[in-house]
């Protein structure tokens, strides 16, 4: 009762000056990059945002995805010293049995040199060998790691 109170005695007239309300304005932290290609005549959108913790990473030709697959990099030292990289893919939603989507993921993973974890949304119509290289090319291209 008393802010209905207070605010029936307020009125325009009790304001001295306008104020100037500034919008609030956020720069986000992450960096993102929307692109598309033309692969084999194929139409090809890619999207690849960075988060702090991990790289997220759509292909599509299909407007949709029909896997999402996570690959994190694991680095142990064998008896020599040498780290040798180990990929690991889990499919978090998807056909399990999509073999040729866990290859394309942990080749992107590989040979785009990702720092982090990264989760791929795929809805690839083609898995060519020259398809997967155009990607890696692309995503190349506009990696901000």
């Amino acid at each position: 009762m008393a802010c209905v109170e207070s605010l029936e005695k307020l009125s325009l007239l009790d304001v001295s000056e306008p104020s100037v309300i500034k919008p609030f304005i956020q720069q986000s932290p992450l960096k993102e990059t929307v692109t598309a290609a033309k692969i084999d005549g194929v139409h090809t959108d890619i999207v690849i945002t960075e988060f702090v913790n991990r790289i997220f990473i759509v292909l599509t030709q299909r407007q949709s995805f029909s896997s999402l697959l996570l690959v994190s990099k694991d680095g142990p030292k064998t008896f020599e010293g040498k780290a040798e990289d180990i990929y690991t893919v889990k499919s978090i939603f998807g056909v399990d049995s999509e073999q040729s989507g866990n290859l394309v993921a942990r080749f992107l993973s590989e040979h785009t040199c990702m720092n982090k974890p990264a989760l791929f949304a795929l809805g690839l119509k083609d898995h060519s060998p020259r398809t997967v290289r155009a990607l890696r090319d692309i995503i190349n291209q506009h990696k901000s790691w």
